[in-house]
């Protein structure tokens, strides 16, 4: 038996756009870390999408944009209607060595872990497989919206 390490995988495309963004003096208008370093801050929602989600995926729709952080486990800490604050504790100003910790959240299977019963005269249901979180998605970026394709 072999004893290598554990292969650890890059960041998604999805993690390393969104790091630029927030590192790019020119988007300081729109989106921005926060002060601490901590927060992703959206200052402008209206501009945003056009001025900012354009230039880096294939999409400028800010709702979708809002999907993918929830995917990756941000979370919003300020409620606000014309900008929002996420916060992931692995995604900070000059922390680009943790990127590759933040992974997009298994998708969630459809009656998995519900206990069935067999009908009257019929054969059980075959089970249904549980997402495995250790094992990482290799279409991680299935939305073609977040894929790679944009570069600035």
């Amino acid at each position: 038996m072999s004893s290598r390490p554990p292969k650890r995988r890059g960041p998604s495309t999805f993690i390393v756009k969104l790091y630029a963004m927030m590192t790019d003096p020119s988007n300081s208008p729109h989106c921005s870390f926060s002060p601490s370093g901590l927060d992703v801050c959206v200052h402008d929602i209206q501009g945003f999408g056009a001025a900012v989600l354009s230039k880096y995926f294939k999409t400028s729709n800010y709702s979708s944009f809002v999907r993918q952080l929830n995917m990756y486990g941000f979370e919003k800490i300020r409620a606000d209607p014309k900008d929002g604050t996420w916060r992931n504790e692995a995604f900070r100003r000059g922390g680009e060595a943790d990127l590759w910790k933040i992974k997009r959240k298994g998708r969630k299977i459809e009656g998995a872990g519900k206990i069935t019963r067999p009908t009257r005269g019929k054969s059980r249901p075959a089970p249904v497989a549980e997402w495995d979180e250790d094992e990482e998605d290799d279409n991680e970026d299935e939305d073609e919206d977040w894929g790679g394709s944009k570069r600035r």
